[in-house]
């Protein structure tokens, strides 16, 4: 039967058969971490605390992965190993990912010695208000602050702080240069 020898309706005469959507009893479950629906809900530190292990299992993984390409001779495993760790990690070349790594490693446990003093704060705020006193709530940039201030303090252990500083010295001279006139040509 072509298209055109169809009816446009379907027939009264015959009971007919509709697909029925069947609705599943078992509850969906979603990770917080990647599902949009469920991420505007949900309260990032507690999501961050719950989380913390994979950071850790993915640190470990990455350790093993280095000390198999250390160890191996046979160079199409030390290639597989390589893939291994660029499909896990997005970088090709391991000495860019050991830098990289050490980077977000470092980033990682600056977040969380700054969440904590933040938590302290707060309880202690907490309680003063508990006490009469009124409520005080910190500024971002005051946030921002102690991100800075627990940088520099890390640089500062690791003996690295006058190199930072004389970089940063550096680019922001040359940011300021940009304002500077032209000499005028002769």
């Amino acid at each position: 039967m072509g298209k055109s020898e169809r009816p446009q309706e379907l027939s009264s005469k015959r009971p007919q058969v509709r697909a029925v959507p069947v609705i599943s009893a078992k509850p969906k479950f979603r990770d917080p971490r990647f599902d949009p629906l469920v991420s505007a809900a949900v309260n990032r530190r507690a999501l961050e605390k719950d989380f913390a292990f994979i950071h850790d299992y993915k640190q470990d993984e990455l350790k093993e992965l280095e000390k198999a390409i250390a160890n191996e001779r046979n160079p199409d495993k030390i290639k597989e190993y390589n893939d291994m760790v660029s499909v896990y990690v997005g970088w090709t070349s391991l000495a860019f990912l050991t830098r990289l790594q050490k980077q977000e490693i470092r980033n990682h446990e600056r977040n969380v010695r700054v969440n904590q003093k933040l938590e302290e704060m707060k309880k202690e705020e907490y309680s003063k208000v508990e006490k009469g006193k009124m409520p005080f709530f910190l500024k971002k940039s005051k946030v921002k602050e102690l991100y800075v201030q627990d940088k520099f303090e890390e640089l500062k252990k690791e003996g690295r702080l006058q190199s930072y500083l004389a970089k940063k010295r550096k680019a922001n001279s040359a940011k300021d240069k940009r304002w500077l006139p032209y000499p005028k040509k002769n």
